[in-house]
């Protein structure tokens, strides 16, 4: 006589197997996704923190917020904005700009 499992026992371990699977690996998925988004915003963090240290010392600003930040309601916001950012993308490789946004 043979030793061996029968058809029934491997399908019900398969199913159990399988049921395991499919509760674990959306977790999973989710775990390295939330890790990736994690990593992805602190280097971008390091960058542009990189960045504003090479300008604040290039441009010879000891503080951007004071400089920067000039609100006129009779100018319609911040007038230094577009400033900014044209002396930011030189500290910066920009990929893409949208010129209809208004900060």
């Amino acid at each position: 006589m043979k030793k061996g499992f029968t058809l029934a026992e491997v399908l019900i371990t398969l199913g159990i197997i399988g049921i395991v699977a499919a509760l674990t690996i959306p977790t999973l998925i989710h775990n390295f996704q939330v890790k990736a988004l994690k990593s992805q915003l602190l280097e971008t963090f390091s960058l542009v923190n990189q960045a504003v240290g090479l300008m604040k010392a290039n441009e010879s600003i000891p503080s951007l917020y004071n400089y920067y930040t000039i609100y006129d309601i009779n100018r319609g916001g911040f007038y230094h904005s577009a400033e900014f950012k044209e002396k930011f993308a030189k500290y910066v490789k920009m990929q893409k700009t949208r010129k209809h946004l208004k900060l």
